[in-house]
């Protein structure tokens, strides 16, 4: 069976919501001198390419709201958070794909133009089923701003 693990299923996961500028332990977070304005539905292209059948490729469109460096990003019913620090989208987290796990590894995504209106980038994450299936592989992202 082909799985299609995308930006709308992986990508845009309910994650911890990141903060712009500060930092943790573990090292310095990203100093934000600006949050790009990504709010407005997007059209997003994803190609996906996975070992063990997870390929595939989709075109969602997703509608953004931002506060501040927060955004939260909403398609077919389903809203998930994530940030912008900069021109640079980042997001990281595990959650339910069904039937198993999506864990997003690393994310970074750059939106650009002259009213940010494109976006490119890339994610790597590991699916898993119960049972012992599993996958990983990275999405290929370029989105416009519709």
């Amino acid at each position: 069976m082909k799985r299609l693990i995308g930006l709308g299923l992986v990508v845009l996961s309910v994650v911890s919501l990141l903060s712009c500028g500060g930092g943790g332990g573990g090292g310095a977070a990203p100093v934000c001198t600006t949050c790009d304005n990504v709010a407005g539905n997007w059209s997003v292209t994803e190609v996906d390419t996975g070992n063990n059948g997870c390929s595939g490729s989709q075109t969602v469109t997703y509608a953004v709201v931002q506060s501040g460096c927060g955004i939260t990003a909403s398609s077919g019913g389903i809203s998930r958070s994530g940030t912008i620090c900069n021109k640079t989208l980042n997001w990281s987290g595990t959650y339910p794909e069904s039937p198993g796990t999506v864990t997003i590894t690393s994310m970074s995504v750059t939106v650009s133009g002259t009213t940010t209106s494109t976006m490119s980038g890339t994610s790597s994450w590991v699916y898993s089923e119960p049972g012992g299936f599993s996958c990983s592989g990275t999405t290929a992202i370029n989105g416009t701003k519709l």
